[in-house]
């Protein structure tokens, strides 16, 4: 940045830092999001915006795991669309398919991606402009939304409002995202978010 007058101020700072939780939670709640070896990668994932029909400025994959082995979810549907407008990408060969946004990103402390969507009688989806979505399917949805709930609840007795809603930095464990100070109690509430991400910080 050459203007040094541009300064993050600590609303935008929370909000990056709980936008960084929200991707790592993710990537720790979807194994095939955690693929080891290139054989895995090569065999499972698949680019579906290429050739001279792309839609410009989106990236769209899907890695699927036939067999159960690697994760339950049996697919995961990942878009990116890095223009400034909403876009959205057309696979016939998805049609029938009953995906939904992942669980987590409904937690979000971002409004926009909540409005990612899939259109599962023509297999289209509708991505934000500047966002990421993942999309899981319904069974997928389920058994993450069920699996939230429930450390959620251990947490806390009840479940999180958001998922970043107040997140603890920790440098400033009082504070939330959105700058406001808060009590334990309500940080409590997204205990699942941490348990989620816990495990994913110490391995990698």
């Amino acid at each position: 940045m050459t203007n040094h007058a541009l300064k993050p101020g600590r609303g935008g700072i929370f909000r990056s830092y709980a936008h960084m939780l929200e991707a790592l939670a993710i990537r720790r709640a979807t194994p095939l999001l955690r693929l080891r070896t290139a054989a895995d990668i090569e065999s499972r994932l698949q680019m579906l915006n290429g050739g001279p029909d792309a839609v410009p400025g989106l990236i769209a994959v899907v890695v699927r795991d036939y067999d159960g082995s690697i994760d339950q979810n049996g697919r995961v549907d990942v878009l990116i669309n890095a223009s400034p407008s909403t876009q959205t990408y057309a696979a016939p060969s998805l049609a029938g398919q009953h995906l939904r946004i992942h669980p987590i990103h409904l937690l979000s402390l971002d409004p926009v991606v909540k409005r990612s969507s899939f259109d599962h009688k023509t297999g289209t989806f509708t991505i934000p402009g500047r966002t990421a979505g993942v999309f899981v399917s319904r069974e997928g949805f389920r058994r993450n939304g069920a699996a939230l709930k429930s450390g959620a609840g251990a947490a806390s007795g009840g479940p999180p409002e958001t998922l970043a809603g107040c997140i603890a930095s920790p440098a400033h464990p009082k504070l939330c995202a959105t700058g406001r100070r808060t009590g334990p109690g309500h940080l409590a509430r997204h205990g699942v978010y941490h348990a989620l991400l816990e495990p994913t910080i110490n391995r990698r």
